[in-house]
């Protein structure tokens, strides 16, 4: 008996209009409700890795800026024998290395991708830098071959290292 009286009372609540208007907008509001914030959360995300990406992007852009002022002070002294631009070559070579080992010393994972690039390129800043210098060393006293020899290993890293 009981159970009549609760199906005839169900029947007669959800067979008015308005409370299926209701409940069809609730349920509607409900789920846009959660469309949205899952929309928010991914957009969040999203968000988070272009800020990361951009970034990412511009230590590049100062690194390899860096490592062409590096080039042009080497050049500049090995052509002109000047001592201000070996001045300016030391001190471009210490930000470079400094600049390297911020951006390329993190490990992220201890077999990531990432770690292996970045323990390459940071040995290819060590292998770039012990060029030059062997390049300065040369030219300090005065072997124009050997320092030329450095000097283009030095450029054929830094391109290796513009490609990776």
């Amino acid at each position: 008996m009981k159970m009549k009286k609760i199906n005839k009372l169900t029947g007669k609540l959800f067979n008015s209009i308005r409370t299926r208007m209701i409940l069809i907008y609730v349920l509607t509001t409900a789920l846009m409700s959660i469309t949205s914030v899952f929309i928010l959360v991914i957009s969040s995300n999203l968000i988070t890795k272009m800020d990361d990406m951009f970034s990412a992007n511009v230590q590049v852009e100062e690194f390899l800026t860096t490592m062409q002022s590096v080039d042009e002070n080497l050049s500049k002294y090995l052509s002109t024998d000047d001592s201000d631009s070996l001045l300016e070559y030391y001190k471009t070579r210490d930000v470079f290395r400094d600049r390297a080992h911020m951006m390329f010393d993190e490990k992220r994972g201890i077999y990531d991708q990432d770690d292996l690039i970045y323990r390459d390129l940071t040995n290819m800043v060590e292998s770039y830098i012990e060029e030059t210098e062997a390049a300065v060393e040369s030219k300090r006293l005065g072997n124009a071959n050997q320092y030329i020899i450095q000097y283009t290993n030095a450029i054929q890293i830094a391109d290796y290292m513009n490609t990776y």
